[in-house]
């Protein structure tokens, strides 16, 4: 487990570019917080089709925020957020956040305690 610090490390090595870039990276289960994840995602680049930040402490009102001002919300095709305490609030970050994830394809978020109050969010059309 890496955590946030080790979170911050990271975002440093991939500020840095880097070749050939990521086109995939998964981080669960590193015990990463929102501010941790957030370092990361911040630095992601547009190579990145698939992210998997599940099993962490990822509530997703600041992750999902950083992700829509991402470079890699250009490219990214796969993002689980899967065992992360979302609840509601981190519902509706998700969905702010997926107007911004133009091509978005799989979003996976079993676990997350979203509720029916959690989902509705997500069900509204854009």
């Amino acid at each position: 487990m890496i955590g946030d610090r080790g979170a911050q490390n990271l975002s440093i090595i991939l500020a840095e570019d880097t070749s050939p870039p990521l086109v995939s990276l998964d981080l669960s289960g590193n015990d990463l917080s929102d501010d941790g994840a957030s370092l990361i995602v911040q630095e992601l680049t547009t190579s990145l089709t698939n992210l998997d930040l599940s099993r962490n402490g990822i509530s997703g009102v600041e992750t999902c925020s950083t992700l829509a001002r991402s470079p890699c919300s250009l490219s990214l095709t796969t993002l689980s957020l899967s065992v992360n305490p979302m609840r509601e609030a981190g519902a509706e970050a998700i969905a702010d956040s997926m107007k911004e994830l133009h091509l978005l394809q799989v979003l996976s978020l079993a676990s997350c305690w979203l509720g029916d109050e959690g989902w509705s969010p997500m069900l509204v059309p854009p």
